[in-house]
């Protein structure tokens, strides 16, 4: 059964972004902190553990506090 179409180690602890050596405007998002288990407010330049909303991040990420119970 596939939960995620994301790797586990695509919500690994974030990394800082690479808004220094893109073109890209930073901007708020929401990412998947391990150490916490839950998703987090970030302002960046996005990234593969970068997600526009809370929920879609909660969504994405199956791990931690949001992990389903089965």
């Amino acid at each position: 059964m596939l939960i995620s179409a994301i790797t586990k180690e695509s919500v690994k602890h974030h990394m800082l972004s690479h808004c220094a050596v893109t073109v890209l405007t930073p901007q708020n998002s929401y990412y998947f902190n391990n150490g916490t288990g839950r998703c987090e407010k970030l302002f960046g330049c996005g990234g593969p553990n970068e997600f526009p909303t809370e929920g879609e991040c909660r969504k994405e990420c199956p791990y931690g506090t949001y992990a389903s119970k089965v």
